[in-house]
């Protein structure tokens, strides 16, 4: 029989590892904030939802920036894969977008490896040419945001003009751009890549789309530039901003957020694999002599 007297000693001597663990984990917690108040100005830390106020709010906030920062090495190891070192041509736009507007990094990479992916796949365009296609399809998007203010940003603007790529008319014929198959057949044949009479295959059909969107979407080009100033861009500018900096902020704290779940998890170990745990599950429903 499992005596009480012997559950609270095994449980007191039990959560000595789980109490190192964490203390060394808030240890590790301070430090990095301590560094980041002193890099990083009192106003940024606080819009990022990091400071010295408290143990939860340090931790929610590197919760948060870990979490921007290895969605955004998520993406850049996806781009990487798909596009190999021509990846360069996306990257770079989104690096220029962020520093020009103020773009979302990941946002903007996002949007450009799925435009890429479809250039490839359905274009038949290799690794160089897809992504310069992406690059340059994203910054078209930015371009529709700002001068239709769509909603959704990048990534409707994006979903919308993808649509279009796939041979769906309706979604880009809300910004005026006529995706039939009669107007693909005749840009084909002005583009001279079809013979009159002859069926379109699935690059021809690709590279009509991708003509006529650029031809429909010509007088938004540039909106975003000569409109920077306006209230709703402002608002994308510092939001995308935001995102970025706790990326970055995320970036730096991920070797020390790591270490901190590394410690935490392994005082969770501890107390899991102890006796009187198993004791508490299982009962009352648990044979105790088998414990």
């Amino acid at each position: 029989m499992f005596k009480l007297a012997e559950l609270f000693v095994e449980i007191g001597s039990n959560l000595n590892p789980l109490n190192a663990g964490l203390a060394q984990a808030r240890g590790k917690l301070t430090a990095f904030t301590t560094s980041a108040n002193a890099a990083v100005s009192g106003a940024s830390m606080a819009l990022l939802g990091i400071g010295v106020a408290g143990g939860a709010a340090m931790a929610a906030g590197l919760w948060k920036g870990t979490q921007a920062a290895a969605s955004l090495n998520e993406s850049l190891s996806k781009v990487g894969a798909v596009f190999g070192p021509d990846a360069k041509a996306i990257t770079d736009a989104a690096d220029l977008m962020a520093e020009k507007f103020g773009s979302s990094k990941q946002v903007i990479i996002d949007a450009a490896t799925e435009t890429g992916i479809l250039a490839q796949g359905i274009g038949g365009l290799a690794n160089g040419p897809a992504s310069e296609f992406g690059a340059q399809f994203v910054k078209m998007a930015d371009d529709l945001v700002s001068f239709a203010d769509v909603a959704g940003g990048v990534p409707e603007a994006m979903r919308a003009i993808n649509s279009g790529l796939r041979g769906e008319s309706e979604p880009m014929s809300r910004y005026g751009v006529i995706l039939q198959e009669d107007q693909l057949k005749a840009e084909a044949l002005r583009l001279g890549i079809a013979k009159l009479g002859k069926e379109l295959t699935q690059q021809q059909k690709f590279t009509a789309r991708a003509s006529l969107i650029q031809t429909g979407l010509a007088k938004t080009k540039g909106d975003h530039e000569r409109t920077g100033g306006s209230a709703k861009n402002v608002q994308r500018e510092i939001m995308g901003r935001a995102a970025n900096l706790l990326s970055d902020v995320g970036q730096a704290a991920l070797p020390v957020w790591s270490e901190i779940l590394t410690s935490v998890n392994k005082a969770f170990q501890s107390v899991a694999a102890a006796r009187w745990v198993r004791h508490l599950l299982c009962i009352p429903w648990c044979d105790e002599r088998k414990i």
